[in-house]
């Protein structure tokens, strides 16, 4: 069992209380926090990048358009036909991009 998944198994079945939970949420939210800067540092108006759908379960790859405080402006041609000429925005939250 690797690292992340003991990580996984022990707050899953851990017997926290709810202070120690509210402890690893405010952990959680940091360290996404994190990611997200670290990946905007990296990002330029221009770069091509990917990033994964969490509703539909699909990966699109786009140009970046705008770099927003939190999220990341991305443009990405039609999927099925990219001739057709109709390109789709979408609001990416910058933790979710990857360079």
């Amino acid at each position: 069992m690797t690292e992340y998944q003991q990580v996984i198994q022990s707050i899953m079945f851990g017997n926290f209380n709810a202070e120690q939970i509210a402890c690893i949420s405010q952990a959680l939210r940091h360290a996404s926090a994190q990611l997200g800067r670290q990946t905007k540092r990296e990002l330029r108006i221009g770069s091509v990048v990917n990033f994964t759908d969490n509703r539909k379960g699909r990966t699109f790859k786009g140009t970046v358009v705008a770099i927003k405080r939190k999220n990341v402006v991305v443009l990405t041609k039609r999927q099925d036909n990219p001739w057709l000429g109709l390109d789709t925005r979408y609001n990416v939250p910058a933790q979710l991009i990857e360079v």
